[in-house]
């Protein structure tokens, strides 16, 4: 997998958008089915996005919220772009319709 490097125009300086990726994964989520995604090795970034709106949980298992959830365990809302702690090794989603989730990873 690629290194995480922002994009740079002809100057040197930063432009809008990050160097392509060569380890994507994909996940299909059936409606109301959370499935787990084991972060490979050697992954410090995730950019994910979905065909449909989904949830997911790092490290722990994600579900659709219901009722308020004010314990710290709730589910984020299509997270795009993370930062992967060392101590966090799976990524739970879910979608209340059938989903696909793509998950580009970056060293």
């Amino acid at each position: 997998m690629h290194s995480l490097k922002l994009a740079a125009d002809a100057s040197g300086k930063i432009a809008i958008g990050m160097v392509a990726t060569d380890h994507i994964d994909n996940i299909v989520l059936a409606a109301g089915v959370a499935k787990t995604y084991t972060i490979p090795t050697g992954a410090a970034y995730l950019l994910m996005s979905g065909t449909a709106l989904f949830f997911a949980r790092f490290g722990g298992a994600a579900s659709i919220p219901i009722a308020d959830v004010t314990d710290g365990t709730g589910a984020c809302v299509a997270p795009e772009f993370r930062e992967v702690p060392d101590d966090i090794t799976t990524v739970s989603f879910i979608s209340s319709v059938n989903c696909i989730v793509a998950i580009e990873v970056f060293a």
